[in-house]
C-alpha cells in the first residue's frame, strides 16, 4: 500500500504536458518583381502561416529557424486568427531547411516542431499552389515542402 501511495505522489509531482500541433507554414512570397531563381541563390522571402486557434494568445510567440545560416526569427501571431508573417527571411534556394514551433503564452508549453525544405520548382501546376511563390520570368518558383522529421 505504501508503494502505491508513493507512486501516486511521484506522478502527481511530474508536470503534465499535452501534445500541441506545430504551426503550419502555408505560403512563401518573394518581393515583386521576383528575381530569376536558381539553385544555390540567396534570396529574401516572406513566410506566412497559421497556429491552431486554441493557441493564439497575446503572449504567444512563433519561432522560425533557418538551418543553413543558423538564423532565427520570432513573431507574435494574430490573437483572433492565429495567422503570422515572417518578413525578410533569408533562404538559399534548394538548400535551406526551416523549422518552426511556438510557445503558448498561457502556460509556456512548446509545440512540436514542423520542418520545411525550400525547393526550386518549374512545373506550372506546382507553382500555382499556395505554398509557392509567384513564378519568375522563366516559370520557376520557390516552394515550401513539409518534411516529416528534419531536413
Amino acid at each position: 500500500m505504501l508503494l502505491v501511495v508513493a507512486g501516486v505522489v511521484a506522478l502527481a509531482c511530474k508536470p503534465v504536458s499535452f501534445y500541441r500541433r506545430p504551426p503550419s507554414l502555408r505560403g512563401v512570397g518573394v518581393p515583386l518583381p521576383p528575381p530569376s531563381f536558381r539553385a544555390g541563390q540567396r534570396i529574401s522571402v516572406r513566410v506566412e502561416g497559421v497556429l491552431p486557434l486554441s493557441s493564439s494568445h497575446p503572449q504567444t510567440f512563433v519561432y522560425l529557424w533557418e538551418d543553413l545560416d543558423q538564423s532565427g526569427y520570432f513573431v507574435r501571431p494574430d490573437a483572433d486568427t492565429g495567422e503570422f508573417l515572417f518578413e525578410d527571411v533569408q533562404v538559399t534556394v534548394g538548400e535551406s531547411c526551416l523549422d518552426t514551433h511556438y510557445v503558448d503564452g498561457l502556460d509556456d508549453e512548446d509545440s512540436g516542431i514542423a520542418y520545411y525544405k525550400v525547393e526550386l520548382r518549374t512545373e506550372p501546376d506546382i507553382c500555382e499552389q499556395p505554398n509557392c511563390s509567384a513564378p519568375d520570368t522563366i516559370g520557376a518558383c520557390v516552394c515550401l515542402v513539409k518534411w516529416g522529421s528534419g531536413c
